[in-house]
């Protein structure tokens, strides 16, 4: 998702909610701030996920990225709940 975040922030450079927006995400969060500094570009695949959920423990989730054809400048990233093993 960072990687998405990255180039939608690089197709609109001169849109300040973008700077603000990482500015705020850096200052709460050293997690942010260590990925933010890697750097990290990548096309989207759809890809499976583990949550650790504070109550339902781990649950398993899709995500899937839909462009729409009449706004391709909006992006929708749906989390799927997975198949149950």
């Amino acid at each position: 998702m960072l990687s998405q975040f990255r180039i939608a922030a690089s197709q609109r450079p001169d849109d300040p909610r973008f700077a603000e927006l990482v500015a705020a995400l850096t200052d709460a969060s050293p997690q942010f701030r260590a990925w933010w500094a890697e750097y990290p570009v990548r096309s989207f695949r759809p890809v499976t996920i583990i949550i650790d959920h504070a109550a339902a423990g781990p649950v398993t989730v899709e995500l899937y990225q839909l462009r729409l054809a009449e706004r391709p400048d909006i992006t929708l990233v749906l989390q799927v709940p997975g198949q149950r093993g």
